[in-house]
């Protein structure tokens, strides 16, 4: 056979469904769908871990377009509202 693994992990009789290249596709596919489930359970972590700082920077975009006139004092109470969670965008 073209490689050679040793070791416990690929080693042994009847290791999933046997040897040669079906039994090394399989191996690899299990691989590869393990490290796709925890880079998938790793993202969702980081999203729910950025989601408060996506509201503290939208406050910040407000309050500079306040203070710069760019939006007036009802529209920046609306959509401080909305931001806050107490209103809905129209």
């Amino acid at each position: 056979m073209w490689c050679n693994f040793s070791g416990p992990l690929f080693s042994g009789p009847g290791f999933f469904w046997g040897g040669g290249l079906i039994g090394l596709l399989l191996k690899i596919l299990i691989v590869a769908g393990i490290v796709w489930l925890a880079l998938r359970i790793i993202d969702g972590i980081r999203n729910r871990q950025t989601s408060g700082d996506d509201k503290d920077h939208s406050m910040r975009i407000l309050k500079v377009k306040y203070a710069r006139g760019e939006i007036s004092e009802d529209e920046y109470r609306r959509m401080r509202e909305v931001l806050d969670g107490r209103g809905l965008p129209t």
